[in-house]
């Protein structure tokens, strides 16, 4: 089911804020909660492109928030005066809003001051890296790694970072979430059951059955989410079907790279 419908994320927080006493949790901290439970929701997403800065102190700096996949890394010096607008100069082409992969020569031209970043590969880099990103094989002088929380590394001890990649989609600095009735009451159900957790830290009587209640509501929202967000629409099963109903079925289309759906099918009877 493919997502063309946004609303804000505050959408699924106001029914929880407007419950919750605000000395227990903030708006702040709710907004954080449902984009924690929005990201482990993993349904098929439509993400924009888009490049964002941040600083590095310390050899560490931390991923911009609402970044879903990294496709390219930059840095720079500290005291260049370059903005994103000069990395789109340097990076991108003029007919298409993508980064260009031919950018790796970048990396041989001292005249730049915007260089290229090289992944230092890891286990969990993979799963925050686009597949055949020219941060993988690049040449450069520095590296970066990815920790869990997602926080980087750098070989580099202060400057900025360009962090080329997709993003959720945003909407005045706010990001959008699929306009799906099961989508907000799953996120509002995971921020009560963390309302309810904390209650139970605080030592309040029968806060853990209440947050038992709406843990397994989340769980159960969100599977539905799962499964009602990522099925097929009609035009891909309208293929499947007609792929089904084929007199000759093209049994080796795996191994032959799929380069034989477009031919004639040769139909012999004995």
């Amino acid at each position: 089911m493919k997502i063309t419908d946004f609303v804000p994320l505050s959408t699924a927080v106001v029914p929880a804020y407007n419950r919750i006493p605000k000395d227990h949790m903030s708006w702040d901290e709710l907004l954080e909660c449902a984009y924690f439970a929005y990201e482990s929701l993993m349904i098929a997403q439509l993400y924009d492109y888009q490049i964002t800065l941040i600083d590095v102190e310390n050899y560490s700096g931390r991923l911009p928030k609402g970044l879903k996949y990294i496709d390219q890394m930059f840095y720079k010096d500290a005291t260049a005066d370059e903005t994103i607008e000069d990395i789109k100069t340097i990076v991108m082409t003029a007919d298409t809003s993508l980064i260009s992969y031919n950018t790796l020569k970048f990396s041989t031209d001292t005249t730049l001051i915007w260089q290229p970043l090289r992944l230092s590969p890891s286990n969990w880099a993979s799963s925050v890296i686009t597949p055949n990103s020219p941060s993988i094989n690049c040449q450069s002088e520095h590296t970066y790694s990815v920790r869990k929380n997602r926080c980087l590394i750098t070989s580099f001890e202060t400057g900025v970072i360009a962090v080329c990649g997709m993003y959720y989609p945003e909407c005045d600095g706010e990001i959008l979430i699929a306009n799906h009735r099961d989508v907000i009451n799953a996120i509002t159900a995971y921020l009560f059951a963390e309302y309810f957790q904390v209650k139970e830290l605080l030592g309040i009587q029968g806060s853990s059955g209440d947050e038992m209640k709406y843990r397994q509501r989340w769980e159960i929202l969100s599977a539905k989410c799962r499964g009602n967000l990522m099925l097929n629409g009609i035009d891909q099963l309208e293929n499947y079907r007609t792929q089904s109903q084929r007199l000759g079925q093209h049994n080796e289309t795996y191994n032959n790279a799929f380069s034989n759906l477009s031919t004639a099918e040769n139909i012999r009877f004995k």
